[in-house]
């Protein structure tokens, strides 16, 4: 038996049913009962099929129903399942510290299937895409700096293109030095990479007999920046940002494993790349 039709572009369109922040460069809406879809011109394939990939294994995404690019208006709609529940941002404050680590051990467990995928003989985007996170943007789009790579030292190489944008050649060989001591050896995972309290959704489904807590389904959203990356790009992404949250710092600590010299690293990367100090 065939499964529900899918919305058109004029019922996405029509929603009132909001779901995005109001800054946020793309729109994601409800749509009857059982579908979140995110459209706008920055929506990008590489996140229908990441859902793909995740949806012969155990990692808890969004289920894919579609995708639609519309020539006309330029823009491009992903159809997804409706995920119930709140952001763990929102949520976070009326959890006691048992359910925290109730949820924190579910998104520990996503984060153990994501990395023992097995990789592909490339580092990118899968379908061997270039990668999507913006220290590799490009316009138009340059495989030997945008990816994908065929290895971890193409990949520096890479970042190095992008610091010649803003670095002077002297200060490019001295961060060429830095990087290929620091950035080499790891294997190659598949990553969400920008995990944060307000990608991963938390659903209340029940109360434990002792009624010493909460059962929550978690569920992961947010894939367009996913891929293959080396093993220390989760773990830097989910804590390079200024300004994070003392229990999410905490909760990466106890989640992942930690890569303190990546981490300086790569905020030093992305300090010049992004121009941020």
């Amino acid at each position: 038996m065939d499964g529900p039709s899918l919305p058109s572009i004029e019922e996405i369109l029509a929603s009132t049913q909001i779901l995005s922040a109001p800054d946020s460069i793309t729109t994601v809406v409800k749509v009857r009962e059982r579908f979140a879809v995110k459209y706008g011109r920055l929506v990008a394939k590489v996140e229908a099929e990441n859902l793909v990939l995740l949806a012969n294994t155990d990692v808890p995404a969004p289920r894919r129903h579609g995708f639609i690019a519309d020539p006309e208006t330029n823009r491009s709609f992903l159809i997804m399942e409706f995920i119930e529940g709140d952001n763990l941002e929102q949520i976070l404050p009326s959890l006691n510290l048992v359910e925290r680590n109730i949820v924190f051990k579910q998104v520990q467990d996503a984060l153990t299937c994501l990395r023992n995928l097995e990789p592909p003989d490339y580092i990118g985007s899968v379908s061997r895409k270039p990668l999507n996170d913006g220290i590799f943007y490009t316009e138009p789009v340059d495989p030997k700096q945008s990816g994908p790579f065929a290895n971890q030292e193409e990949m520096n190489k890479g970042m190095l293109l992008r610091l010649s944008e803003t670095c002077v050649p002297s200060h490019v060989q001295f961060l060429r030095s830095l990087i290929e001591s620091t950035l080499q050896g790891h294997k190659t995972v598949f990553t969400h990479a920008d995990l944060q309290l307000k990608n991963i959704m938390v659903h209340r489904v029940g109360s434990k007999e002792d009624g010493s807590a909460g059962v929550f389904e978690v569920k992961i959203i947010d894939w367009e920046m996913s891929g293959w990356y080396p093993e220390y790009w989760e773990f830097c992404n989910a804590t390079v940002w200024d300004g994070l949250k003392p229990d999410w710092l905490d909760a990466v600590q106890e989640m992942m494993v930690g890569y303190s010299k990546e981490y300086l690293m790569l905020k030093l990367i992305r300090s010049i790349v992004f121009q941020l100090g």
